[in-house]
């Protein structure tokens, strides 16, 4: 049998520049390991002493928070397990500093359109939101919901949602009604974030008569910002309890961010529902942002001036 060739390795020097070979040299000047150059010894180190693991992660990144004495917690017991159990932290914080006008983000839309904010402009943006949020009444805890397609105003309201220590959740707008409402009614959220409609296909799709249901078939919702997606968003904004996103965007930003613990919730996520009414998936603020690190920093190489693309529904 033929081996399947290689596509691609890097060079000693690559291995040497890159982000693995920067946090493993801290490991070792840290902790005394020498993973000699190899992935596994490595690995076979972070399964073994997963509290210096992360720990060494939350070091060498940088995270900002206060971080606790104690690592782990109830190391054996699943659930019962906990990192971090002391520390606290904002997940928005730690992912809008060095607010400069270096692009942050870049959103591209099916007629083409292209759209870049700078980290100084996502940040004024998320803060101006977070401020709006504030005004309705969010605070930690909440749930925000997001109605709404893979566009730069899902990262927006899902960071102003985290700045408040708010617990962000998002369906994509081509579920239909029953859809959104089997998930969404689990979590009573006090906001829904949401588009007026979508495009697919060169097609325009209006989402009105879905968010007129939503309206009143969720009694916790306190609020509906509507973004201007598809130009129908004059149907709704007359309505009481239902206000313009490029409104809530002049409004006064927040001056802190809300600190909260590690294994408080960040996001609300979904099974696919093929069996049985979808249940409800947590990822915590603290595990979910050291997973990015290493996610993003170790594995993908991922450096300041990196362009990254993830072609990803926001929907759970």
């Amino acid at each position: 049998m033929t081996a399947t060739p290689i596509l691609w390795q890097p060079t000693p020097s690559e291995i040497k520049k890159s982000e693995l070979s920067n946090f493993a040299n801290w490991v070792k000047s840290h902790h005394g390991f020498d993973w000699r150059n190899k992935y596994r010894n490595l690995w076979l180190w972070s399964v073994e002493y997963p509290d210096l693991f992360w720990d060494s992660i939350w070091q060498w990144h940088g995270v900002i928070g206060r971080k606790g004495k104690r690592l782990l917690i109830n190391r054996d017991k699943i659930p019962g397990a906990q990192f971090f159990p002391d520390s606290s932290l904002n997940f928005a914080e730690n992912l809008l500093i060095n607010a400069d006008g270096q692009a942050a983000l870049s959103s591209h839309h099916e007629d083409g359109t292209i759209e870049t904010l700078t980290r100084k402009e996502l940040k004024e943006r998320v803060t101006a939101l977070a401020g709006w949020m504030q005004s309705q009444g969010v605070v930690k805890g909440d749930r925000v919901a997001a109605y709404i397609p893979n566009i730069r105003q899902a990262v927006e309201t899902m960071l102003a949602a985290a700045s408040l220590g708010a617990i962000y959740s998002s369906c994509s707008p081509d579920f239909g009604f029953n859809g959104v409402f089997d998930r969404f009614s689990q979590i009573e959220p006090k906001l829904l974030v949401t588009v007026d409609g979508y495009f697919y296909a060169g097609k325009k799709i209006s989402r009105v008569d879905v968010i007129h249901q939503l309206k009143e078939k969720l009694p916790s919702l306190v609020h509906i910002l509507v973004h201007d997606y598809s130009g129908n968003a004059s149907d709704l904004v007359s309505e009481p309890k239902i206000s313009l996103y490029s409104d809530a965007l002049k409004h006064s930003p927040i001056e802190e961010y809300t600190p909260v613990k590690f294994n408080d919730p960040l996001y609300i996520l979904y099974s696919s529902g093929t069996t049985g009414a979808p249940k409800c998936i947590v990822h915590s603020v603290g595990g979910t942002l050291l997973q990015h690190i290493k996610e993003h920093r170790l594995h993908s190489n991922i450096t300041k001036n990196a362009s990254v693309f993830y072609l990803q529904p926001v929907d759970g």
